[in-house]
C-alpha cells in the first residue's frame, strides 16, 4: 500500500497530464485504482476547485499558480 503522501502525488500528477480539469472517475481510470479511493485523496487535499457533482461524476480542477503541498 502507497502511502498517503505517495497517493496525493500521484493523483495530482495524474490530474496534471489530463489537463488540470478532470473527473474523479477518470482520475481514477489514469491511475487503475478505485474511484473511492481516489475521491478519498483528492478530500484530503487542500485548495483544488471541485464542482458538486458526486462519486465519480465530481470535477476536480487545479486552480492557476497552485503548488501542491503535502
Amino acid at each position: 500500500m502507497a502511502s498517503s503522501r505517495t497517493n496525493k502525488k500521484q493523483a495530482y500528477e495524474a490530474l496534471v497530464r489530463l489537463g488540470g480539469r478532470a473527473t474523479v472517475r477518470q482520475i481514477a481510470e489514469a491511475l487503475g485504482r478505485s474511484v473511492n479511493g481516489v475521491s478519498q485523496t483528492f478530500g484530503s487535499i487542500d485548495g483544488l476547485y471541485t464542482d458538486n457533482g458526486s462519486g465519480g461524476e465530481r470535477m476536480i480542477i487545479i486552480p492557476r499558480n497552485y503548488q501542491l503541498k503535502i
